[in-house]
């Protein structure tokens, strides 16, 4: 996205981004134009764009004075496109040159697409780690590029991932195991001078908190948060994973997609996923590669007793042979159970 931008000669370019704390971390990333900039890929003398950032619907034509004072609009769908953003769409559509659309399988769902439709008229770029999906159908568009995961592997951006699973039939048993699991290997690494993070995996609000209280039992030392969309506070939790005064977050459907923390190297799935290409970026987000001595190989807990990740992972073996070169079993469950 940013190599777009200094590429090309954009005036005004909107990026929509599915939750608020990536519209925070892509914002951050367009003020100082990244890795671009450290790493000198691009000419000095190439100004930094303003970057605004779009935290409410706009309730009348002066809220779009943000689209015409910067280069960069960074906001979410439902920001853009819900409510009384809708009336002012058109309006959106006229003084942005172009819509970059980032996780854009969402592509689909009523918000994502009533956005995109009111930029046809101009350029659309969409970015997704997980083309398919729920019902297998490609995300629309032309695919200009892509990145399959077998060129990943041979161009060493991903480690092995160490799959330990646990085999609960008890629910509540099964919570207790994958958490005692993760926690463990978040001591064994953090012993052998790695700087990991953990990250346990929730289907509901309700289950995080139920699932949160294992962990502060478990671990206080570690001092577990919690995240989810609708906490006002979600910056500032994510910036105590960032410092270290917290080690483990407990999140719903939300650090999986987009958010760059290199360090939450333990993934403790006790919800599954609801597909197999959601999985796919889930698991694909904890194996990327780091140029940090003090970053290690990534573990997955998850208990294959349960129906859902047993035939998730069958997916996901029989769709992509590649994952048998990635995924690697360490426990003697895995040995005595099929997955």
């Amino acid at each position: 996205m940013l190599a777009v931008l200094a590429a090309h000669q954009i005036n005004r370019l909107l990026v929509a981004v599915p939750s608020k704390a990536l519209r925070s971390q892509t914002a951050k990333k367009f003020i100082c134009f990244g890795l671009l900039r450290a790493l000198n890929v691009i000419s000095p003398e190439i100004e930094n764009p303003v970057v605004g950032i779009v935290l409410t619907r706009p309730r009348s034509i002066d809220d779009l004075a943000l689209f015409r004072d910067c280069n960069v609009i960074v906001g979410t769908p439902s920001s853009l496109a819900n409510g009384t953003a809708t009336e002012y769409l058109p309006e959106m559509g006229k003084i942005v040159d172009t819509l970059i659309v980032d996780e854009a399988h969402h592509i689909a769902a009523c918000t994502w697409s009533r956005l995109r439709e009111a930029f046809t008229k101009k350029r659309v770029l969409q970015f997704t780690a997980t083309p398919f999906r729920n019902d297998n159908k490609l995300v629309d568009g032309s695919v200009i590029y892509s990145y399959p995961l077998k060129s990943a592997q041979n161009d060493n951006y991903f480690t092995r991932i160490n799959f330990r699973p646990v085999h609960e039939i008890d629910d509540e048993i099964a919570d207790k195991a994958i958490a005692s699991q993760a926690i463990g290997q978040l001591r064994e690494d953090m012993d052998s001078n790695l700087d990991h993070l953990l990250m346990a995996r929730c289907q509901t609000v309700n289950r995080a908190n139920y699932i949160h209280g294992i962990y502060e039992e478990l671990a206080p030392e570690f001092a577990p948060l919690l995240i989810y969309s609708d906490l006002k506070d979600s910056d500032q939790r994510i910036d105590s994973l960032h410092n270290r005064e917290s080690r483990i977050v407990i999140c719903v459907n939300m650090l999986g997609e987009g958010v760059d923390i290199p360090a939450l190297k333990i993934a403790a799935i006790h919800d599954m996923h609801q597909s197999l290409a959601v999985l796919l970026q889930f698991i694909g987000r904890f194996t990327r590669k780091t140029n940090s001595d003090d970053l290690g190989e990534a573990s997955v807990i998850a208990n294959i007793a349960d129906i859902q990740v047993s035939q998730s992972l069958e997916l996901l073996y029989s769709q992509d042979a590649d994952w048998n070169e990635l995924l690697r079993e360490l426990s003697s469950a895995a040995a005595k159970e099929p997955v």
